[in-house]
């Protein structure tokens, strides 16, 4: 059975700032900084943001998403939140994950300067305690500089959510991570969140927890797991699409922008419905062709797998015997297929 989509919104994507980790859990990877001006970004999505208010289309998403890490100086801190405003976007979260090192006095005043533009929140995120999370994250003083970051942050007046990832060798440090944490207030949000290992196939390997492992772990670590409904068995997965439509109706997918050097030009000179006719064209193309997960399941699915898989993540898994099967080989960057 083919796909069918539509499209529910629009991600320009500005990669142009420098992340500092080298997680082996990534699943962007390291790709290069694309070396556009931040404003020729923003002026692209502010155009379209006008273009979906003459369109009227209310329920159309328009966002930037313009690094894996927070390492924007000031002007460009304050030229993002202004945007963010004008879109009616999420509040920007400070992510602490990939940021540069700086020394204590350095980083306390690099949070007031944000703090005082109207920036409320602050993510840790960790893999297990010190030295597992510097070993995870490739940076030794990894896990000291989050918790100093957290301590000065509580100073300040953040609002701090963590995020605390699972995998077979963090399971036995979810506890005393957590302990460590709870020393320090200011929490407002914390979630435990499966690692995805759709990058990193040698670790997926030793690191993919069972459900036997799942349901082994402390209650307080379940009772919080981000998108728990999201997260299960391949045997579980296969067990759960057996029960969906054959003819299920349009999904509905964002479009994806890449901005580069090589493109920028180009899309400053088009319009936004044929940049928008042009992608809807090329995505639908890569969509439709690629059976729905039903199928997918049923032909490729392991019904004896005890391992545990986000949706998206088992989807790409039989999407991958699908494409070894067949001649079809998606244009890469439009889809979260491929």
């Amino acid at each position: 059975m083919k796909r069918t989509v539509t499209f529910k919104g629009l991600n320009i994507i500005h990669n142009g700032f420098e992340c500092y980790s080298h997680c082996r859990f990534c699943i962007i990877k390291r790709a290069k900084t694309n070396q556009i001006e931040l404003q020729r970004a923003i002026a692209q999505t502010d155009r379209f943001h006008a273009w979906k208010i003459a369109k009227k289309l209310e329920n159309y998403r328009v966002f930037m998403s313009c690094g894996r890490a927070f390492n924007f100086d000031l002007t460009s801190a304050k030229a993002i939140a202004s945007l963010v405003e004008r879109l009616n976007e999420y509040e920007i979260e400070i992510s602490m994950g990939g940021m540069a090192f700086m020394e204590e006095h350095e980083l306390e005043t690099w949070l007031r300067e944000r703090h005082e533009i109207g920036i409320r929140q602050i993510r840790l995120s960790l893999a297990g305690t010190a030295p597992l999370h510097d070993q995870w994250v490739g940076r030794p003083g990894d896990f000291a500089y989050h918790l100093n970051a957290a301590r000065l942050a509580e100073k300040i007046g953040y609002q701090r959510n963590e995020w605390l990832f699972v995998s077979r060798s963090t399971i036995p440090h979810l506890e005393p991570l957590v302990a460590e944490l709870d020393e320090i207030p200011g929490c407002t949000y914390r979630g435990f969140r499966i690692m995805n290992w759709e990058n990193s196939k040698k670790l997926a390997a030793k690191e993919r927890i069972t459900r036997e492992l799942y349901n082994r772990l402390p209650e307080s670590v379940r009772q919080n797991i981000q998108f728990a409904d999201e997260i299960k068995s391949e045997q579980e997965w296969l067990e759960t699409i057996r029960d969906w439509p054959s003819a299920p109706g349009p999904e509905a997918y964002y479009l994806n922008l890449k901005l580069t050097k090589a493109s920028i030009e180009h899309l400053e000179r088009q319009s936004c419905d044929d940049i928008i006719a042009d992608l809807e064209d090329r995505s639908r193309r890569i969509y439709e062709a690629i059976p729905i997960m039903k199928e997918l399941g049923e032909r490729h699915g392991d019904p004896h797998n005890p391992l545990m898989y986000h949706r998206s993540e088992i989807q790409r898994k039989w999407i991958q015997c699908y494409l070894q099967e067949t001649s079809f080989k998606p244009e890469r960057g439009l889809s979260w297929i491929y």
